[in-house]
């Protein structure tokens, strides 16, 4: 908001769009989460896409939905002592990580410095998932409570997860966006 002949102050931040297939073949959006950031100094580099990995996804779907149900629950289990090491120990080499005001961690070894001084114990409270077609991709999302010392952050996450040629789960992004403290989930 303006005050006076304060400058109109305009926002920066990073999101991230996650599309859907409908029936009939058109695409809507699904899910939609960003984080602010300091304005950056120089422009984002390019997008890189890859190509899909033809070896992933080549098992039944329901075997790829007990698979990750398990790498899920190790997750949980595993961020409830530790969400730093949690999301390093399952995280894909190009992974993606948010955090309010900072900009984001794009793989192991930024995700390793922005996620070290996170010691916090976390429980999550899924509000949602949904797996592709082909098994080999998924996203959650729903709200967390963070444990730091003697205080409780509440606010929401997103995981992307994708599996590998051998069939096992890794966490592809993970965005963590704190609520001011009157808007607890």
């Amino acid at each position: 908001m303006k005050k006076g002949n304060e400058p109109l102050s305009l926002g920066f931040g990073h999101y991230v769009t996650v599309w859907a297939k409908q029936p009939k073949g058109q695409w809507k959006i699904a899910l939609d989460v960003g984080t602010e950031n300091p304005q950056p100094s120089e422009s984002s580099p390019s997008l890189q896409v890859l190509p899909p990995d033809v070896t992933a996804g080549t098992q039944p779907k329901e075997n790829s939905q007990r698979s990750l149900q398990k790498a899920e629950q190790q997750f949980d289990q595993a961020a409830h002592n530790g969400i730093g090491k949690a999301i390093l120990d399952y995280a894909t080499d190009d992974i993606r990580v948010y955090r309010e005001k900072s900009f984001p961690a794009v793989g192991l070894v930024a995700a390793r410095l922005m996620l070290t001084p996170e010691q916090g114990k976390v429980t999550f409270e899924p509000g949602g998932s949904k797996m592709s077609r082909s098994g080999d991709l998924s996203y959650s999302y729903g709200n967390y409570s963070e444990e730091r010392g003697n205080g409780v952050e509440h606010g929401i996450y997103l995981m992307i997860w994708r599996a590998n040629m051998n069939g096992d789960w890794k966490l592809a992004l993970n965005l963590q966006k704190k609520l001011p403290p009157a808007e607890k989930p």
